[in-house]
């Protein structure tokens, strides 16, 4: 007797600790669990349970009440008079019993029948179950779509099954599983709680990895913009396993939504991506006006119009024809219709899709929209959005103002056509000059002058030096030259000249005066040449070319000088 009361006492502790629920709670469903087994097997009897842990108390008794004897007296819960006094005189208790006296009959719980313990294990079990729910419940309720990152239990027909913490599960549905992903046991991955049950005899906490609410989750995580609410995502049209599209918007001018989710070389996308099985997802900035939207949210597909054929109230959703030319319609309509069905999840519409010759064999009036591409739009957006960052001139204008002004974007008549367009946008507007820009230019400038300036003073003098002695030498010989001249040396001379023609352009403007020094002290080739015939002068043409190549080679390392001093500067 005494070592099965201290069995259920420990019993009852172990569960309390483990399932972390009040040991109070836990003796109450035990006491439940007696009674009502007992009473499924004698419903006539009235029992009664005693159990204190702190005392080590564990009894239970059959309960009678004192009666008048009667014909058809309950011998399971009543008894006479006389039948209490012989009781009391059994165990010895000096008591007389009259009408309305209860007496208890302590039971010996090993003498319950197997059946009777059996009922009792099951209703515990259960009624334990649903005392832990609860307690999970009230931990847990407030958790509903938050994300998680759990490791995967294990994994059977029903589904799949998740150490959420200190031995907690929650359960991952089929049909809450990414199509063609595979869970691997031991391994974490991301989760979205979806709902947390109070009265469940499985488990209370039920997840997801097929909600939109989960991209939006991995999306916050990675890009602080999103937490800053600098940009906010409008909504999230998902088909899982295929394909996501997220409409997003900015709430700070200057900041791009769309490249901004996407991240430095696509890295905030790829890692949201990775984590949901390399799922394909498309970024889209969001437009009050429902045709730009419209074109945005069916892109890259280029479609060539559309009609909406009823405004949404509340029987049904807006109602809208696209008109789609017959080589984008696959582009358009996606895997198994997958990529229209995203398109009507995002733009809140029942779509329906027809080519230009099916519009016109139905008369269809619909609103043609201008062909453009992917780019074009994308241009003209970033200038929409960016027109008070930038200043622009006319080009007519900018070669008379190009020395005072740093910050000026040129543009030509077709880009001008395209600005007037925009409300608002100021053409002929000069921007304050960025004086800080002006003075490292001057900077690099000074240096490279300073560098450059000795290495031409030395040259200068070298090659006015060797201009004279090879005058010298070719007037000596010009009468000879003159009389003859042959025909390769008029070749020669055309090679000379076609190679001075196509001489290596300048890279910058602003060293035009120092470049000139170099060009002055060159000896015109071709006009001492027109007189060259004899074919011992040839060695003299040799070195007076290559005295022009050599001051060809310095004025490109002062190129290469220039170029590195500007990089340095960057």
């Amino acid at each position: 007797m005494k070592n099965i009361d201290m069995n259920f006492l420990n019993l009852i502790i172990a569960i309390s600790d483990e399932k972390k629920i009040p040991r109070d709670n836990v003796v109450d469903v035990l006491k439940n669990s007696i009674i009502k087994a007992y009473i499924k097997e004698y419903p006539e009897e009235l029992i009664e349970v005693n159990i204190d842990i702190d005392k080590n108390i564990f009894n239970i008794y059959s309960v009678f009440n004192v009666v008048e004897p009667y014909d058809d007296i309950n011998d399971y819960c009543e008894l006479t008079i006389e039948e209490a006094n012989k009781y009391f005189k059994s165990i010895k208790k000096e008591q007389n019993a009259k009408v309305g006296d209860v007496i208890k009959k302590p039971l010996n719980p090993e003498l319950l029948s197997s059946k009777i313990v059996e009922h009792i294990v099951q209703i515990f079990k259960q009624n334990i179950a649903v005392q832990a729910n609860n307690q999970i419940y009230e931990q847990w309720k407030d958790k509903i779509n938050q994300l998680i990152y759990a490791e995967v239990e294990k994994n059977d027909n029903h589904g799949i099954y998740v150490n959420l913490e200190n031995g907690l599960m929650g359960f991952l549905s089929n049909k809450d599983t990414i199509p063609n992903e595979k869970l691997i046991p031991g391994q974490k991955y991301y989760f979205l709680i979806k709902e947390v049950k109070q009265q469940s005899s499985g488990w209370p906490i039920v997840l997801t990895r097929t909600s939109e609410i989960l991209v939006k989750k991995l999306l916050e995580q990675e890009v602080p913009e999103l937490q800053d609410n600098i940009i906010e995502i409008i909504d999230i049209a998902r088909v899982p396993g295929f394909k996501t599209k997220i409409s997003v918007i900015s709430h700070q001018a200057g900041i791009e939504p769309c490249g901004t989710i996407i991240g430095p070389k696509a890295s905030r996308i790829q890692s949201v991506s990775m984590n949901l099985n390399y799922e394909r997802i498309e970024v889209i900035e969001y437009n009050d006006d429902f045709e730009s939207y419209l074109i945005d949210t069916c892109s890259p597909a280029q479609i060539s119009g559309y009609k909406v054929v009823a405004e949404a109230n509340e029987e049904h959703k807006k109602q809208v024809i696209i008109i789609v030319p017959s080589n984008q319609l696959p582009l358009l309509l996606g895997k198994l219709g997958n990529n229209i069905r995203l398109i009507s999840k995002l733009l809140n519409c029942d779509t329906d899709v027809k080519t230009p010759e099916a519009a016109a064999a139905e008369q269809i009036n619909y609103n043609h929209l201008e062909a453009k591409s992917t780019h074009e739009r994308k241009f003209e957006k970033v200038l929409l959005r960016n027109k008070g960052s930038y200043v622009v001139y006319n080009k007519n204008n900018a070669q008379s103002n190009s020395d005072s002004q740093d910050n000026v974007h040129v543009i030509d008549n077709s880009t001008s056509s395209l600005l007037n367009k925009i409300d608002s946008f100021d053409y002929d507007t000069w921007s304050v000059s960025n004086e800080s820009n002006k003075k490292t230019k001057k900077t690099i400038e000074k240096s490279n002058e300073n560098k450059v300036q000795p290495k031409l003073k030395h040259t200068q003098k070298a090659i006015k030096m060797n201009n004279m002695d090879l005058l010298q030498k070719l007037q000596s010989t010009e009468a000879t030259r003159l009389e003859n001249k042959t025909t390769q040396d008029i070749e020669l001379v055309e090679t000379l000249k076609k190679n001075k023609d196509t001489k290596k352009p300048k890279k910058w403007n602003k060293t035009k005066n120092i470049s000139k020094q170099i060009d002055n002290s060159k000896i015109s080739v071709s006009s001492i040449m027109d007189s060259f015939t004899d074919t011992d002068q040839e060695s003299i043409l040799n070195q007076l070319n290559e005295e022009n190549q050599n001051r060809e080679d310095i004025d490109d390392s002062y190129d290469d000088s220039y170029d590195d001093l500007n990089d340095k500067q960057d």
